[in-house]
């Protein structure tokens, strides 16, 4: 998704941050990715299978 700095992207592994065309890698855990989907995306969701993870 554009971004003001550049591109979010985020699979379930990982949230990237891409700046000037230099990727930023954050691990996605059942911890922080609420956050990170509310920030950069606008979403207010659960995903049972984030929340249901060891990690």
């Amino acid at each position: 998704m554009p971004q003001s700095f550049g591109r979010a992207t985020m699979s379930e592994n990982h949230l990237t941050l891409t700046k000037d065309g230099t990727p930023e890698k954050l691990a996605i855990t059942k911890d922080n990715y609420k956050q990170f989907l509310t920030k950069y995306f606008g979403l207010n969701v659960t995903i049972s299978r984030l929340e249901n993870s060891d990690n």
